[in-house]
């Protein structure tokens, strides 16, 4: 299979599941010291782990939520 087959179908087997309005939604999941819906929550988180093993020091790497930049904890590969 090649691989503009596998997103063909990968964007299919997508397209047939219903959408979760609450993960988007600010007022459906409150997270303690986070104003912004649950998937903002886990973005940010993400890019936070991201920032701290040296992620966006590479070229071409950007942040969804430039606020998170934070020094790398790693050293440099």
């Amino acid at each position: 299979m090649t691989q503009d087959n596998r997103i063909f179908y990968s964007l299919l087997e997508r397209s047939e599941l219903p959408m979760n309005l609450e993960t988007y939604s600010k007022e459906s999941c409150e997270v303690p010291g986070f104003n912004g819906s649950l998937m903002d929550f886990i973005m940010q988180e993400t890019e936070k782990a991201h920032a701290r093993a040296g992620r966006y020091k590479r070229h071409g790497e950007l942040l969804f939520f430039s606020q998170v930049v934070l020094e790398p904890v790693l050293p440099r590969f």
